[in-house]
């Protein structure tokens, strides 16, 4: 009986449960701290919304901004409430052809990748000299076990 085969065995299951509860303690950890951090996110920008909505209340917007200077409790505080500006593209495609130079001039067109084309291109593309590449901020998602 080869004793060093089974001990080996044990001692590497013993290693795999080691880090899988460390892992399994680390994403509970995460989850956690995942759920409480979005929450916070939602409190902070709803606090801060009616913070600025009372100060900047009666103040008219100059160039679609609303703004109060003032201190508040010794602290200087500036609040800004501004109009959020976006293109309905459906409707930009219908009129575009009737745009003057003028009002196209208002409208910044941002070259992106678009990543499955990017993908396919051969090795000795021109195009991989005007890409840059980085390592995204990594994903992670946790979900509970399907049953059945």
């Amino acid at each position: 009986m080869d004793t060093t085969s089974k001990w080996d065995h044990e001692e590497d299951e013993r290693m795999q449960t080691w880090i899988q509860e460390k892992h399994m303690l680390n994403i509970d950890k995460w989850k956690d701290m995942s759920v409480r951090l979005k929450k916070l996110k939602a409190d902070e920008a709803e606090l801060r919304r009616d913070i600025c909505a009372e100060l900047v209340d009666g103040i008219e917007m100059k160039k679609g901004i609303a703004t109060y200077k003032g201190n508040v409790e010794g602290f200087d505080i500036t609040a800004k409430q501004a109009l959020g500006y976006s293109l309905d593209i459906a409707a930009l495609g219908v009129i575009w052809d009737s745009l003057s130079d003028l009002e196209i001039a208002c409208i910044k067109m941002e070259p992106k990748i678009v990543i499955g084309n990017y993908k396919k291109l051969p090795e000795d593309s021109l195009l991989h000299e005007a890409v840059i590449s980085k390592m995204a901020m990594p994903t992670l998602l946790a979900e509970a076990p399907k049953n059945g």
